[in-house]
């Protein structure tokens, strides 16, 4: 219920007036009263399992911004893209020694909102975005990882007048042994899953995705909650974070805005015409 009553802040923050200066303390979030009935998804009873409650934030966040679109379209946001942290355990042969880290570097797109494109690569919203991403040259340092990419990925924004945030591209090749990686995000890309959605006539964003490429030339999709074992040295892992949802009709857009992202290789002449 902590996460919970956290993501009901989050939001309170977002839909009051950004334009006044209102300091964040005691007083602030006294208006703000949250229920949340003992034994449902968001105060579950002992011994339920509570570890993932950042990603359940998402849900709740999603849920107020769905409830109040029609009230105060000018202030929620579309769909953000959710979190898919990515997790890495096995020895490191270079310090003899076990290792284990979370992939922070994954991170998809914010929901756009009147006025304003979304933030890219921000990361999920049960943090507001304020979760920093690992150093890659201090992750390699840290951890037997290489990383070969890390980059926005073209097409992943919702279309709208204003686009969504785009999300991430990584590709790291992990030269650990004993080496286990596993999935702890949502919205994976599966059969009936759907994208963030966008609001007043924006597109949706694209949803999140995960390979493991073994060097017998095996190829393994990575799913949401996921945890594979045995995972060779020198297997490659690509993983795709998706675009939030887009605000707004598509056609609206400033031109300008569309021909600018074309040339910066985040968005394909194709997408651009649809």
């Amino acid at each position: 219920s902590s996460a919970a009553k956290a993501a009901c802040a989050i939001a309170y923050l977002m839909l009051i007036n950004p334009e006044e200066d209102i300091a964040q303390n005691d007083g602030l979030f006294s208006a703000l009263e949250c229920y949340f009935p003992q034994g449902s998804i968001l105060n579950p009873n002992f011994p339920a399992a509570t570890l993932f409650g950042n990603q359940m934030a998402d849900v709740v966040l999603e849920a107020i911004m769905r409830a109040l679109k029609d009230a105060l379209p000018d202030r929620v946001t579309a769909i953000w893209s959710k979190g898919t942290p990515s997790v890495f355990s096995g020895w490191d042969p270079r310090k003899d020694e076990p290792y284990f880290d979370f992939g922070f570097l994954n991170k998809g797109g914010q929901g756009a909102l009147a006025g304003c494109d979304g933030f890219d690569g921000i990361g999920f919203s049960g943090t507001a975005g304020r979760m920093r991403s690992q150093d890659p040259e201090m992750m390699e340092i840290k951890d037997p990882v290489f990383i070969e990419k890390y980059e926005y990925l073209p097409d992943s924004a919702g279309a709208g007048e204003f686009r969504g945030g785009y999300g991430t591209y990584l590709k790291l090749r992990i030269d650990g042994e004993k080496n286990a990686v596993g999935m702890i995000g949502d919205d994976m890309e599966y059969e009936g899953a759907k994208p963030p959605e966008g609001f007043f006539g924006g597109r949706a964003g694209t949803l999140n995705k995960a390979f493991l490429y073994y060097p017998t030339g095996e190829v393994v999709k990575v799913g949401s909650k996921d945890m594979i074992f045995d995972v060779p040295k020198g297997t490659w892992m690509e993983h795709f974070c998706g675009g939030g949802g887009g605000y707004g009709h598509p056609y609206k857009r400033d031109v300008k805005k569309v021909v600018q992202e074309v040339a910066d290789g985040l968005l394909s002449i194709e997408k651009a015409r649809s």
